[in-house]
Order: structure tokens, then sequence, then C-alpha cells
């Protein structure tokens, strides 16, 4: 296995949310490379497409202001990638001043259309082709073409599918009147691919489109006009009994992105037959293919009345596509070996290396159930999300109670319910053994288990006895405000319970827990990381001296205590909103990217523990590092083992101690920025990710196994 390094990215590209350049940029920072991203796209599908309206014109001019911005991280980052996807508005000249400023940067182009077509190229572009060190393509017949335009190295990559977006998903009566049917295509309009829709539809098959066509309805096709995007684009997937898969022949293609995500959706795909098509998945076992209208129309009646073998071979497809790395973190490590290949590469700052056995247990392929709280922005959900990225086969399942409220449900009578494990419990506990049932997991993961009941868990021992049963808690379980009675009862019958709390150790397995895990908090690299803060991001959500998190009186009086002294502290989370002279508690949270925006938008990030759950670490700890600011923390043993004092953040036993560092370090920027580089560092460095930790409890499972007869029915093959 070769091994992966953490690298420092300028990444330029079209980020609109679900486009598949945001795709790849999230896939490099799940990889836990350090990235900072310049934005080409100008945040309207409307203005977008006039840019490509007057592209032949513009011939590449930098209507968004994408040179300045480019320039100007390069400066401050000197990156060892630069990374440009689809660059036909940087130009031979910008390529050759980032050379001049950053040396040693590797200059990595990445298109996944055919650029040898006038249609997706500039001037500017064709121009710097001979200036990048590395051409990535998705067209083979671009390799050698490039090559005779001055292109110094090209790779060939097949397409890829995102993890997070591209999985299967479930269909309600109402999404499959909405967005399905029985057969469907998503993309843009060509000729060809008109004349066979239409073809289908004269033959009394109904077919129905979602792309930017011209509305209309007519002979059995209904074309809705608009294009779907991230979620609602995979929901359509699988709301259709057959999805076409055409080739787009102006780009010449012979693969394309819906050939991968339409199989990773775990759908049906009916594609045209292409030699890399074949390459990719067998054909009448992983996908279909026809090479005229006729055999299309052939196809079509047929699988559309063998919905049996039609879903047999879905299932094979998905499971190619985990199985053989068609994912875009696998395609990122193959760019990146490329990296470290050539002759051009700067090796000079790769320190830290991925153990092998992590990577390699972390992607054995495993059927996993996931229960837990899905609410956005929330750490169960993204720990669900890195199990995806890992290339696990997961079904989720959402336990979280904050439903009721919008079910006319009081907030305190949802909070309460939730507290008893009684917020939805029979419908969760249903939908958990159904899933079982149906789906035959190797491993269940349930994301603090207050709604699961002890009959479930005997239950699912009993219609499933190879799988093995997972409780991972966040937090301090033997607080009681943290336990249910479902809880209580049902925790001897987990195999591995798997805790971030040390203490909790000993506690749980006087408890009855037979297999108890530590593992240290982590952090999200696709959420948590550094942000552009501009001056109005500052105002709006910074200021000198933050803290994120719930109300606690030490808290409290801490923060007051500071106030007191004349320093200037603003709160988010749910606290009763007030201000006073040094004092803006805003009396609400903040998720995902407000949130990470809101710590890189503090000079001093106070990360505070919380004693009701004895904590000695909690998730900021690692998170606020992560952002690549400055964290002053209580000081405890494991705050200690996890970054140095003084050099990666700065820690507080008293109110005067905290008080005496605010003061020494608002004063002292350069120090305070030296620390909080560290910080990220370590966190990059010793492996604090999500994904990190969720490899420690396969590692778990996996020796667990070794052991356990019982479990080993899914290791030799967990597709049997």
């Amino acid at each position: 296995m070769s091994t992966l390094s953490t690298l420092g990215f300028v990444y330029v590209g079209p980020l609109a949310l679900g486009a598949t350049c945001e795709q790849r940029l999230r896939a490099i920072l799940s990889l836990g490379h350090d990235v900072t991203a310049v934005n080409t796209s100008m945040n309207s599908r409307f203005a977008d497409h006039l840019v490509r309206l007057v592209r032949p014109i513009a011939s590449g001019l930098d209507l968004a202001g994408i040179h300045d911005r480019l320039l100007s991280q390069i400066r401050e980052k000197k990156p060892q990638i630069l990374w440009v996807d689809k660059g036909l508005t940087i130009g031979r000249e910008i390529l050759e001043e980032v050379r001049s400023i950053s040396p040693a940067t590797f200059q990595i182009s990445y298109s996944p259309d055919d650029m040898l077509n006038p249609s997706n190229q500039t001037r500017r572009y064709v121009e710097a082709i001979p200036s990048y060190h590395l051409h990535v393509t998705t067209k083979s017949l671009n390799v050698d073409e490039l090559k005779d335009l001055g292109a110094p190295d090209v790779l060939f990559v097949n397409n890829a599918f995102c993890p997070w977006t591209h999985r299967p998903m479930e269909v309600t009566g109402q999404d499959r009147r909405d967005l399905g049917g029985p057969v469907g295509f998503i993309g843009f309009p060509e000729a060809d691919r008109r004349r066979s829709i239409e073809h289908l539809g004269r033959n009394g098959v109904p077919v129905r489109v979602w792309g930017p066509w011209s509305r209309h309805t007519s002979d059995n096709v209904r074309v809705e006009g608009r294009s779907l995007w991230g979620e609602a684009y995979t929901k359509a997937i699988c709301a259709f009994d057959i999805v076409l898969g055409f080739l787009r022949s102006e780009n010449r293609d012979v693969q394309t992105t819906r050939s991968i995500e339409i199989p990773a959706c775990g759908a049906f795909m009916l594609a045209e037959r292409s030699e890399e098509h074949l390459a990719l998945f067998k054909e009448g076992e992983e996908a279909e293919f026809f090479g005229s209208d006729e055999e299309l129309l052939d196809k079509t009646r047929y699988y559309l009345t063998h919905s049996d073998l039609r879903a047999k071979i879905a299932a094979a497809g998905r499971r190619r596509c985990l199985e053989s790395g068609y994912d875009n973190p696998e395609m990122i490590r193959t760019v990146l070996r490329a990296y470290h290949r050539s002759p051009a590469g700067d090796h000079r700052n790769q320190t830290r290396i991925i153990p092998p056995g992590v990577c390699d247990r972390a992607r054995r392929t495993l059927r996993i159930v996931y229960a837990g709280s899905l609410f956005s922005g929330g750490t169960s959900a993204q720990r669900l999300a890195d199990l995806r990225t890992l290339g696990h086969q997961v079904v989720s399942i959402d336990t979280w109670g904050g439903h009721l409220e919008g079910e006319g449900c009081p907030p305190l009578a949802a909070r309460a319910l939730t507290k008893l494990g009684k917020s939805g419990e029979n419908s969760i506990n249903q939908e958990l053994l159904a899933k079982v049932a149906n789906f035959s997991p190797d491993l269940i993961w349930i994301d603090k288990g207050l709604k699961i009941r002890k009959s479930t868990l005997l239950r699912i021992k009993e219609i499933s006895t190879s799988t093995c049963i997972v409780h991972y808690s966040p937090d301090d379980m033997l607080n009681p405000a943290n336990q249910s009675q479902n809880y209580l009862a049902g925790l001897p019958v987990y195999d591995i319970h798997v805790t971030t709390k040390s203490y909790n150790v000993a506690e749980l397995r006087e408890l009855g827990a037979r297999n108890v895990v530590f593992v240290e908090e982590s952090y999200c690299p696709s959420v948590h990381r550094p942000v552009p803060v501009s001056v109005e991001d500052k105002a709006r959500f910074g200021g000198p001296v933050g803290f994120t998190g719930y109300p606690e009186a030490q808290r409290q009086r801490s923060i007051e205590y500071l106030a007191g002294h004349g320093v200037p502290v603003r709160v988010w989370g749910p606290w009763k909103r007030r201000r006073t002279a040094c004092l803006q508690v805003e009396g609400r949270s903040l998720w995902r990217h407000a949130y990470a925006k809101a710590i890189c938008a503090f000079d001093i990030n106070l990360c505070f523990l919380r004693k009701a759950n004895r904590d000695l670490q909690t998730s900021r700890s690692i998170e606020i590092p992560a952002c690549g600011a400055f964290m002053l923390a209580e000081r405890t043993e494991e705050h200690l083992g996890l970054f140095k004092e003084g050099e990666e953040a700065e820690f507080f036993s008293t109110d005067e101690e905290m008080l005496e560092k605010v003061r020494h370090y608002l004063v002292h920027s350069e120090e305070r920025e030296k620390i909080a580089a560290a910080g990220r560092r370590r966190c990059l460095e010793s492996g604090y990710r999500n994904v990190d930790r969720i490899a420690q409890v396969l590692d778990s499972y996996q020796r667990l196994s070794d052991q356990t007869p019982r479990f080993s029915r899914h290791l030799a093959n967990p597709w049997k």
C-alpha cells in the first residue's frame, strides 16, 4: 500500500453546491489535506450560464476576479499543490507568476470534459497547457492530444462518484411521483439523446427527463426542463426503475460521470456500449448496455418486466463501485501518487505518514446499518458521512427527536421524551429491525442509542447472528442526563461500546459492558478547516475573544470574570441572549460552516470543559485547532497529551490565569498565529480526523471478529 502524506493545496474551481468540482474538493479535505479554496463560480447558476454563453467572445477573461484571489493565496500559503479544476481563465502568465512566487508549488490541471472540444476551451487555457506540471483527464483520447499541445505529463483517470452524495436512498411513493418513474434520464440535451428518448416514447415506454431541456410532454416523454443537484439528483436516480446512461458525442465520451454515479446509487443503469463501459462493469451482471435504439428498446421492455434481475444487477453494480475504488477519494489518491512519482513534485514538507494498517482496515468494504441523530451539522451525521467516505456500504436511520416539535409537540415535551428514550421509539425500533432483516449487515453502529430497546438488540442477534452491534457515545454515559431506561437495559447486549470519556471505560465494564474502546475526540476535515474571514465576517461572527457551546454555571462565571475585567467576549450557543459593555451573548447556536467561520473569526477561542460530563477533553478541543484557530482551554492531562502547551495550544487552570493569558495573547498576534498554525499541524499529523477514530473502532471490530466465530461469516466475503 502506498503511504499518504498531508499536503497543502490551493484549489481553484467552480464550487457551486452539488457540482462535481465541489465534490472533488470535499474528497481532498476528507483525506486530511490542508486546502484553501478559490471559487471561480459567480455564485449564481444564471450568471455562470451567462459566462458560458459569452465564453467564445470573452476568451477566458477574468470576469470573477479570480487571478488576484489566486495569487494572494499562493503568496500567503506557499502550497505544495495548486489544483486548477477546468481553468479556462487561468493563463500562462498567471501560472508563471505562481511559479515566481512559490517555485516548489506543483501545478495540476484537472478537467472532466473533452478539452480538445472548442466549446470547452479558451485561448488562455490552450496557451497555458505546457505550463502545468500535470494534466489530469477523464478522457483517454485526450492523453496524446494534450501531449501534442505541449503538456509535459498527462494522467488518465476514470470518472468517479462522491460517497456522500451518490448512495442508495429510500424512495417513498411521493418521491417517485415527484422525481421518478419507469425510465429516466438526467443530463444535458443533445440531438442523439433526444432521438433515442423519442424512439422509446413512440414505442409506448414512459420516459422522464431532467436537465436544461425545453420543457414539454408528448408521446410518453415528460421533459421537466430543469436540472437537479445534490441529494435531489440522487433521489431521482433511485426513483427510476431504469436509468439511461447516454454518452455525449460532442465530448467524444466513452464514459461520463453518470457512468459511475448511477451504479454507485444502487440503481439499474442501461448505458451506451463502449470499451471503457465494458471495462468498468460486466455487461448483464453489473450494468446493461446497448448499441442501437432498437437494442435500447428491447432491453428496456425486458428489464421493466424483470424487477428481480434488475435489482440483482443494480446491487452488483454498486458493489463494483465500492470494491474497485471508483470513488472520488480514491481518484484523488491516484493523482497524488502521480505527484509523488513526478520529478517536479516537492516532497520536502511531507511529514505525516498514515500507518498502513489503518488505511487497509478502514477501506475493507463492510455492510453497516447506522442509527443516530442525523440533523445537519451534528457530529453523528459527520461520522455517518465518514463511514461512507471509507467506502463502506451504509444505510441509515435518523433517531433525532427534533421532528416532534415540527409536528406540534411542545419543545420541552419533545426533549423530555427524548431523554426517556420515547421520542419516535416504536418506529425507530421497527425500522432498525427491518433494515437488519433486509440488509444483513456486518456491523450495526448505534450512535447514543437512547431509543433502542433491549428487546430489539436481542431480536437482532436472533435474525442476524453474525452481526456485531457497536454503541458509540460522545457523552459521559454515567451522567443520568445522558442516559435512558432503554440504554441502561440494553447496555450488556452490545458487542462493543465506544466512548470518548476515558473514565467511562472501567465504569461501563462495571455495568456489564463486555468490550469497551476509548477513542479521543476528532474533527471533520470538510467542516473544521481554516476559512477566509472578511471584515464583515469578523463583525458578524467574531471578535477578540469568543466561546461557542452550551451554558453551564462555571463557564458563565469565567466569561463574566473576563468581561468584568474589560475583556470583550462574544458567546454563541443556546444561552439567554443579553449584552453588557464587554459581553455579547447571541442566544443561538451555529452549525457546520457558520460554526467554523465563527471559530476563525475570533482572535482567541475559549474551550471550557463540561463539568456535568466530567470532561477531560471535548469536541471543541480538536475542532478549534483543526480550524487553524488559537485555542485557550482548561488544563487537563488529556489536553496536554493532545497539544503541547505554549506551542500548539494554550491552557489555564484558574480564572486568574485565563485572564492573564488572554491579555498576553491579544497583544501578541504573531505568537498567537504561530501557536494556532502548529495546533492545526498537530491535528493533521497525529490523525485526529473522524476517519482516523473510526479506523480505531473498525480495528477493534476486526480483533473481536478474529476471536469470535459468530462474526466470521462476513469477513472472507462481505457480499455472500
